[in-house]
């Protein structure tokens, strides 16, 4: 019985040819390059969330979901994603946004008998749920993405 010692050069040729495709930056990439096929659907979940889970009265749930949405890719050698935002254009709105996804708006009240402020909760993560789960799937749906093209191209090396 003969020993073949070229399975560990060829071992060693495949190992050589994964830490060069996993070190080059390009998985993060794709991931980021992927990612920003998701924003619209990130973007519709927000917006449907908010309309769904908001107080309807008074609009609350309709100027949530007119909030502004920004996606800002995350680039690095080893890094890739992005970062989402919501925001408003006012000081006012990026606070009232942040109280909300705490549980709590404060609104002003102008029934007849008062004028002032009023305090009301919300359904906490009013804002970061919806972008979490839908970014999530998003996310994983990137990963695979830039899974199969690694394959794809340390098997064109092999």
């Amino acid at each position: 019985m003969a020993i073949r010692a070229t399975g560990a050069a060829e071992l060693r040729r495949v190992a050589s040819v994964i830490r060069l495709v996993g070190s080059d930056g390009q998985i993060a990439k794709d991931i980021t390059n992927e990612m920003r096929t998701g924003d619209a659907s990130i973007r519709a979940a927000f917006q449907a969330h908010a309309m769904a889970v908001l107080p309807k009265r008074g609009g609350l749930n309709a100027w949530v979901a007119d909030s502004r949405v920004s996606f800002r890719p995350i680039r690095g050698a080893r890094r890739g994603g992005q970062h989402v935002s919501v925001g408003r254009n006012s000081l006012i709105g990026r606070s009232e946004l942040e109280g909300l996804d705490a549980g709590l708006v404060i609104h002003p009240d102008n029934s007849r008998h008062h004028r002032g402020w009023f305090s009301q909760g919300v359904p906490p993560n009013s804002i970061s749920e919806p972008i979490e789960d839908q970014g999530g799937r998003v996310l994983q749906g990137a990963v695979l993405f830039a899974a199969k093209r690694a394959a794809a191209r340390i098997e064109a090396a092999g």
